[in-house]
């Protein structure tokens, strides 16, 4: 997971005079002073939120659409973070990832299909057969262009993907984010994702609940940041923060990376990036489902 350090020369002055309330930034002259606030506003509310294993039974949605994604690396190993099945129809799921996940380690440039793995409902493990991200994405990418979506093919389709079935693949209702649904869910964020930090490749799937939120757009780059309290873990890039609405979880977007102080060893991180699903992330959403039959909900 890549982290984004602030200057403990920038922070001092901020700690010194208060911080504002940021829940709504707009694009302009002071917005690199408002990422800084929001830091600084979000940073303390961390300690207050709780982490726990979920079962199936508790999840108002089929767990499996939360999963993982594995790239194999020029040096022979394996490179392990979440992706989340955003989108399904009869033969073919879209799952969302970060960026960087899907980026090849010696270029910054997407990686080969064959490099990249995600892991379906069932458990086992298939190639994308199309992958599209940012058209700015880059290793040196912030967090509105650090995401990508993946094409991938159900197992019962493989022979034949014109099938009809009684029920479309299983996923998590996604689509374009309006701001004001994104305020509605500013204090009512979840992340379910699974942490790599116990040095195992099944990594552990956890609940993070009562985080807070908060987000501005990004100038010229056509899209969304949300910034949330949760405390993140290293390979938690990818996974979706949700926001529960009338028993429904809500996908909010993509999560990049970590926010930190400049120098700081603090682990897990206090406050985490992630890229909205608006702009060009969602109209490359819409586009991969009509271009596989995926019909949208």
């Amino acid at each position: 997971m890549a982290v984004r350090f602030f200057a403990a020369l920038i922070l001092a002055p901020l700690l010194a005079t208060g911080v504002c309330a940021a829940s709504k930034v707009t694009a302009g002259g002071e917005q690199a002073h408002s990422l800084e606030q929001i830091f600084l506003e979000l940073e303390p509310l961390s300690e207050h939120t709780r982490r726990r294993e979920i079962s199936t039974l508790e999840a108002p949605v089929e767990l499996s659409v939360f999963t993982r994604l594995r790239r194999s690396k020029s040096n022979g190993r394996q490179g392990y973070s979440n992706a989340t099945l955003v989108a399904g129809g009869h033969c073919y799921w879209v799952a969302s990832a970060a960026g960087h996940s899907v980026l090849d380690q010696r270029y910054s440039r997407l990686a080969n299909r064959d490099d990249i793995e995600v892991m379906l409902p069932d458990g086992s493990w298939a190639n994308p057969i199309e992958i599209v991200g940012s058209s700015n994405l880059n290793w040196n990418s912030h967090e509105v262009d650090d995401w990508a979506l993946l094409v991938l093919l159900s197992p019962r389709c493989a022979f034949d993907d014109r099938q009809q079935f009684a029920n479309p693949l299983p996923h998590i209702q996604s689509g374009l984010l309006s701001a004001e649904k994104l305020e509605q869910c500013a204090s009512n964020v979840q992340m379910l994702c699974y942490h790599f930090d116990q040095e195992r490749a099944e990594g552990l799937r956890m609940l993070e609940r009562d985080c807070e939120m908060r987000h501005r757009r990004d100038e010229g780059l056509g899209g969304s940041t949300g910034y949330i309290s949760c405390k993140v873990d290293y390979g938690v890039s990818g996974c979706s923060p949700v926001c529960v609405q009338d028993g429904v979880w809500l996908n909010l977007g993509v999560f990049s990376k970590g926010l930190q102080r400049h120098r700081s060893n603090t682990h897990p991180q206090q406050v985490g990036a992630f890229r909205v699903i608006d702009g060009e992330f969602a109209e490359a959403l819409l586009t991969l489902k009509k271009k596989y039959g995926i019909v949208t909900q």
